[in-house]
C-alpha cells in the first residue's frame, strides 16, 4: 500500500478593503449563482440590479442569518461563537439587492461621530449584511477582504455594538464594543438598500 501526501490548499488571497475591489471585477453576480454558492435553491424571479454607484458594492443578498451562514461555512469563521445564540445572529431577511460600502467611515471616532458622517441616503447595515457580503466575496473569488473592524446596527443586551472583521486566515471575526470606544482599527460600515 502506497501512501500519498495530502495537498495543501493555497492560502486565500487578501485584498485591502480600501481598494474596494468588486466581486468579480466590474461585474455583479447573478442571483442564481449567489444561491448556488450558498447552497440554496435558485430564486424564481429577481428584479434587475440597481445601477452602479461609485464606491459601493452591489450584491444579491439571499437573506440568510449569520447563524445559518456560520453553520454552512464554519471554516470561514473565527473560533469564537459567542454570537450564535443571540437574536441578531438568528435573524434572516427577504432576498434583495444591497449596496454596501466597506471603506470604513470615521475610523478612530466614537459611534455618534461616525454616524454623523453618513449622508441621508446611507444607513448602518445589519451585521448579517456585512457578513453575507464578505462570505459571498470569498466564495466567488477566494479572496478575503483585508478590513478593520466595522461597526454594525445591532446592540445586544450587553449594550455593546456588534463589530464585523477582520477577515483573517483564522476566519471572519465578530466582536462587540461600546459606542464611546475609539480606536483607529474600528470604523463604521455603510449601506444603501436599493428600492
Amino acid at each position: 500500500m502506497t501512501k500519498t501526501k495530502a495537498r495543501k490548499k493555497p492560502a486565500p488571497k487578501t485584498v485591502p478593503a480600501s481598494e474596494s475591489v468588486p466581486i468579480p471585477p466590474d461585474e455583479v453576480i447573478d442571483p442564481g449563482r449567489v444561491h448556488e454558492l450558498f447552497g440554496l435553491p435558485r430564486p424564481y424571479e429577481t428584479p434587475k440590479p440597481p445601477p452602479d454607484r461609485d464606491g459601493w458594492q452591489t450584491f444579491w443578498d439571499p437573506g440568510q442569518s449569520v447563524a445559518a451562514l456560520r453553520l454552512k461555512n464554519r471554516e470561514l469563521f473565527g473560533p469564537s461563537a459567542w454570537f450564535c445564540p443571540l437574536p441578531f445572529a438568528k435573524h434572516a431577511d427577504i432576498p434583495q439587492w444591497r449596496r454596501l460600502r466597506l471603506a470604513p467611515v470615521g475610523p478612530g471616532e466614537e459611534f455618534a461621530a461616525q454616524e454623523k458622517r453618513l449622508s441621508r441616503d446611507e444607513g448602518v447595515p445589519a451585521a448579517r449584511v456585512v457578513v453575507t457580503f464578505l462570505i459571498l466575496r470569498f466564495l466567488a473569488t477566494g479572496e478575503r477582504a483585508d478590513l478593520i473592524r466595522l461597526r454594525c446596527r445591532e446592540v445586544p443586551a450587553s449594550g455593546k455594538r456588534v463589530l464585523v472583521g477582520p477577515f483573517s486566515p483564522a476566519g471572519l471575526d465578530l466582536a462587540s464594543v461600546a459606542d464611546g470606544w475609539k480606536s483607529p482599527g474600528v470604523g463604521l460600515a455603510a449601506m444603501l438598500t436599493p428600492r
